[in-house]
């Protein structure tokens, strides 16, 4: 029965089985993140905490919904990067499970389960489920959100279209790029064996209304802050032709190195076996939806590049994050493999890499120490340091912490104290900092010491008893760093302020 996957067709021992694997891949890949990462969380993930903890209805870069899950998390968990490491992945494990789901309504059986197991050898669903921005929580609300679109159209149920519209509000509201999902749904709408039916009735207005109820206080956010993340966007658009069209070949390239591990299973499982009664199981996906599924499957890939044309954008990898949910299906729909051979090379590679990944971690930070990472480790280590010289001065707790983002976000995690972050000494993108807050609670500020900009900012705020200090951070691969550090104590002074003694230079 077990071998016929009859065990997966009751929903009570389903559900066991899924929470298994949800507890099971969350805790695999992140004592791979926690061994594999050596002290250092990305840029982005502490960017999430910093405007996470303040939950505003908008950043100046981004929606704010991927924050705040950030900020809620960190309400319960310890700030450590373990406890990052685990959202992260507890994010990519639910992926899993929506894509399960998802497959689960055009095929069954074998193909199912082999679907969901090309899913687990992309590497945003493993290996690179640890990391956590706008663009990584779109791995989880994806297949979801397009998942009760499907029940909404097949069953006609009205809580399934209000889930559409909550979870298509959800991606909106973490990265704008989830309008290209919406569009690529409306399109494959009209390819579904019930499109009129569902037009016809009040379900995908209900949709609409509900995503644009949710959606409403961020649109009021971008009205009161003159659109600020869309400004940010038109900023990145300035590339050359070059650089535009070769970010879109390596795009393209990158998606197909995503899945040629599945794609070579498919075909090797095609050579090397011969098809049994077992193989008739899992038939491919129904006809008539062969093309409903296509298109949900290829169009937010398709949509991405004409908007990285038609926007003059450069495509980084991470944009491909969320768009797979839905390629090893049809996959398996086009190459039409025998089941029962592609479940055992799939589930064999599967564990082989959920083994290999857990027991290579440790070694993983001598063999892969890249620049990204050196990046964010010399943040973590520059803001322990600064965290000293203030200690030093004020001997008091850092509330406030300015100036280049790298290292503002990056101190307000690694701080270990309610520290917020004042981005760029720029109001604009800090709006829950206020001069009467600086003044009273003074800040800890980081500028490039050939930024002239910056130091003027940090003299404007900091006023006659802000102290200067400086940092040289070194270390090969990396380029040598000199940080200019802006120190102005707190009104209220415990200790070693009152002294007037400088900062000493790093």
């Amino acid at each position: 029965m077990l071998r016929k996957l009859g065990f997966l067709q009751r929903p009570w021992h389903a559900s066991v089985l899924a929470i298994a694997f949800l507890c099971l891949h969350t805790a695999v890949w992140t004592v791979y993140a926690t061994l594999s990462n050596d002290g250092a969380l990305h840029q982005d993930m502490v960017e999430a905490y910093s405007w996470g903890r303040e939950f505003q209805l908008g950043y100046y870069k981004h929606p704010p919904f991927w924050a705040w899950i950030a900020g809620a998390w960190f309400e319960v968990f310890p700030r450590t990067n373990w406890a990052f490491y685990l959202l992260a992945n507890l994010n990519s494990g639910i992926a899993v499970l929506g894509v399960w789901q998802l497959v689960g309504l055009f095929t069954k059986g074998s193909q199912r389960l082999n679907a969901t197991l090309l899913i687990l050898l992309i590497p945003f669903y493993t290996i690179q489920g640890h990391q956590y921005n706008a663009n990584f929580v779109q791995v989880s609300l994806w297949p979801w959100t397009v998942y009760f679109f499907v029940l909404s159209m097949e069953k006609q149920r009205l809580r399934d279209a209000i889930m559409f519209g909550v979870l298509a509000a959800a991606g909106m509201l973490s990265k704008y790029y989830s309008a290209l999902l919406l569009i690529s749904c409306f399109g494959a709408s009209f390819f579904h064996p019930h499109w009129r039916q569902y037009y016809r009735s009040p379900l995908p207005y209900v949709s609409v209304a509900v995503a644009a109820l949710l959606f409403a206080p961020h649109l009021w956010w971008l009205i009161q802050n003159d659109f600020l993340p869309f400004k940010y966007a038109e900023a990145k658009t300035a590339y050359s032709a070059a650089r535009t069209y070769g970010s879109i070949a390596t795009f393209i390239l990158g998606c197909a190195g995503f899945n040629l591990l599945g794609v070579a299973l498919i075909l090797l499982s095609r050579r090397k076996s011969r098809q049994g009664p077992d193989d008739a199981e899992a038939a491919p996906v129904a006809p008539n939806y062969a093309r409903f599924v296509a298109i949900l499957a290829l169009a937010p890939f398709v949509l991405t590049l004409l908007a990285a044309l038609a926007g003059h954008m450069r495509l980084s990898t991470n944009f491909a994050s969320p768009i797979f949910f839905l390629v090893p299906l049809l996959l398996i729909e086009t190459l039409r493999p025998p089941p029962v051979a592609l479940r055992r090379l799939a589930a064999g590679t599967v564990a082989a890499l959920y083994a290999g990944a857990f027991l290579a971690a440790p070694a993983l930070p001598y063999v892969l120490n890249d620049l990204t990472h050196r990046q964010s480790k010399r943040a973590s280590e520059v803001a322990r340091e600064a965290m000293r010289m203030w200690a030093g001065v004020t001997g008091r707790p850092l509330r406030i912490v300015a100036g280049s983002e790298m290292y503002a976000n990056g101190t307000s995690f690694y701080s270990g104290q309610d520290t917020s972050a004042f981005l760029d000494f720029d109001p604009r993108h800090s709006p829950w900092i206020t001069p009467a807050s600086l003044a009273e609670e003074g800040f800890l500020g980081f500028c490039d010491e050939d930024d002239e900009t910056c130091h003027k900012r940090a003299a404007e705020f900091g006023g006659p008893q802000m102290q200067v200090g400086h940092i040289l951070s070194a270390g090969k691969p990396l380029k040598p760093v000199s940080l200019r550090i802006f120190i102005r104590p707190p009104r209220r002074q415990d200790t070693a302020a009152d002294n007037g003694a400088d900062v000493a230079a790093k």
